[in-house]
């Protein structure tokens, strides 16, 4: 997450639920530590979930774009996402621009779906210390 609400999720693999419910309701707001507060994105590889059958077009269109890219896996097969996909987890190192890469990601085709939460989170609650410190939107 960083201070300006943006956050990448989806290591668990519901990262096309969360979108969904986060879409659906009147007001998001996130929880976490400081440990998961962030300057720039891209501390964690960015989940994004694919079509088995475009899987190799969009790896090779990630690593085009300058991620390291791997399929995710669990007990040496594809993991598949709670809505029957793979997920590809792709480091970019810093993401310094996510509304190009979430503009970048929805119009490749075979993309479902990808863990940047652009203007999507209304207030996030982080715990520093013995206290808790609450962020919201800068600009909206």
């Amino acid at each position: 997450m960083d201070k300006g609400l943006q956050a990448v999720k989806g290591g668990g693999g519901a990262l096309m639920r969360e979108k969904i419910v986060a879409s659906l309701s009147k007001q998001v707001v996130y929880i976490g530590d400081s440990s998961k507060l962030v300057d720039v994105l891209g501390k964690f590889p960015l989940p994004v979930e694919v079509s088995a059958f475009a899987m190799p077009a969009i790896k090779r269109d990630l690593e085009a774009f300058g991620a390291k890219t791997s399929l995710r896996m669990a007990n040496g097969k594809p993991f598949v996402s709670d809505e029957g996909h793979w997920i590809l987890d792709a480091g970019f190192g810093e993401i310094p621009d996510p509304d190009e890469m979430d503009i970048f990601l929805n119009m490749t085709p075979g993309v479902v779906c990808h863990g940047l939460f652009i203007e999507m989170i209304d207030r996030m609650l982080i715990a520093r210390g013995g206290r808790i410190e609450e962020l919201t939107p800068p600009n909206r």
